[in-house]
């Protein structure tokens, strides 16, 4: 009985640690979203205040990546390029 506590005891002691290792479930909070946007109009001065290096990379946009067939759909899509040339040039390729 002892011996299947214990075991019990180190497999949630071992759980534990392993979920400290990976870190939190959710991502954090970017607490006070309106004070950044207050930082950045307020003659675009670079002011730490409350937020870390981290939650300054929340607010800066990523590239994207799309593929030809998806330029190709949006082309088609565009009233001013569904009847270009370069949409037609890109169907016979």
């Amino acid at each position: 009985m002892q011996r299947a506590e214990l075991e019990e005891m180190k497999q949630h002691q071992m759980n534990l640690v392993a979920l400290q290792a990976i870190g939190p479930r959710k991502k954090p909070c970017l607490e006070g979203l309106g004070a950044a946007g207050a930082t950045v109009s307020n003659g675009g001065g670079h002011s730490d205040g409350d937020f870390t290096g981290r939650s300054h990379l929340a607010f800066r946009t990523r590239p994207k990546q799309i593929n030809h067939r998806d330029m190709m759909f949006l082309m088609e899509q565009k009233r001013e390029t569904a009847y270009s040339q370069i949409l037609y040039r890109n169907y016979l390729k």
